[in-house]
């Protein structure tokens, strides 16, 4: 549990992916338990960066 990046069911930068091929006009993310946490402050940034990469404008909500 909570090993980000090093667990093979991850499937967060395939979202950014998929996001990317399929070019939605918007789209939402949920976040889960503990993605914020600073220990996966590297993979989070990576899938931000290439959401970004694409176009797309990133907000956060509380």
């Amino acid at each position: 549990m909570g090993r980000g990046k090093d667990d093979p069911r991850d499937l967060l930068l395939e979202g950014a992916r998929a996001v990317d091929e399929i070019r939605p006009r918007s789209f939402v993310f949920e976040n889960v338990v503990g993605l914020l946490h600073a220990r996966h402050a590297d993979h989070l940034g990576n899938f931000l960066k290439r959401l970004k990469k694409t176009g797309y404008m990133v907000h956060r909500s509380t």
